[in-house]
């Protein structure tokens, strides 16, 4: 898992999730374990209250950004055609809107740190949501 080898290379990490605290939680216990930093927060960061808020966390906790993850991906998996709209939007919310002004959000908090790597993963779901 990314956020354990990060940890184990000495970095503190947030782990940020929107429905599904569990492995979050469990996540931040294994980290915690390596003698690291983590704290769990729930965010929509498809929304700028949730990306307004998890990056304020960042910078109450860390003073700064090294390194952004962004492996958040969500989608309503259906052929083109019958794509509706508010799935379409909640696709492009979580998986491309996210990354753009978490993006915005990283950059000043990287400049304090000289940190400069942002990470973006997809899913599997890429590959599935417009078929052949």
């Amino acid at each position: 898992m990314i956020a354990l080898r990060f940890a184990e290379l000495g970095a503190r990490v947030i782990v940020d999730f929107f429905r599904n605290r569990k492995p979050a939680e469990q996540t931040a216990a294994d980290i915690r374990t390596l003698g690291r930093q983590a704290l769990v927060k729930k965010d929509d960061i498809g929304t700028d209250k949730g990306l307004d808020h998890l990056f304020q966390e960042i910078e109450n906790n860390f003073n700064g950004l090294d390194i952004l993850v962004n492996n958040a991906a969500s989608g309503y998996n259906r052929p083109a055609l019958q794509q509706k709209t508010s799935g379409w939007d909640w696709t492009m919310k979580i998986n491309a809107r996210s990354l753009l002004f978490g993006a915005h959000h990283t950059v000043p908090l990287m400049e304090s740190l000289g940190g400069e790597y942002i990470v973006s993963i997809s899913s599997p779901g890429a590959l599935r949501v417009l078929p052949e």
